[in-house]
């Protein structure tokens, strides 16, 4: 296999909104078929945006994944597709942060693998302990 392609990726802040962006346009082949590498896409994009609001930081994440093909042969397509994550944290006490996460917000549906289902929407909740 080889890979080649670039990655570009940057940072701002507006105000109290930081915002993020990255873009990876890849060519991820077989060395000895030219063909595309099986479940690698040739484009991968992110935007991340986070402010604080309260005592609460909130984010949101839009991941995009371009098409790219289930099969060594590329005769399979898998569609392309953008999600939406949510994130929140907040300090609960000295060095302890309550965080919560929501992938996959919109509840889209897309496969990774072609006939087989992936999550929908997920809630996660944590805990995170960092000792100052």
């Amino acid at each position: 296999a080889t890979y080649t392609g670039v990655t570009l990726a940057g940072g701002t802040t507006l105000g109290e909104v930081a915002l993020g962006a990255s873009l990876d346009l890849m060519r991820p082949k077989n060395a000895e078929t030219g063909k595309l590498l099986a479940r690698r896409a040739e484009t991968q994009a992110t935007l991340t945006a986070d402010t604080p609001v309260g005592s609460w930081r909130l984010g949101a994440e839009v991941q995009h994944l371009g098409k790219r093909y289930d099969d060594e042969a590329n005769t399979k397509p898998l569609a392309a597709h953008t999600l939406l994550n949510l994130t929140a944290s907040t300090d609960i006490a000295r060095d302890w942060r309550l965080l919560a996460r929501v992938d996959n917000a919109t509840d889209k549906d897309y496969e990774s693998v072609l006939g087989y289902a992936t999550a929908g929407r997920s809630f996660y909740l944590g805990l995170s302990w960092s000792p100052r």
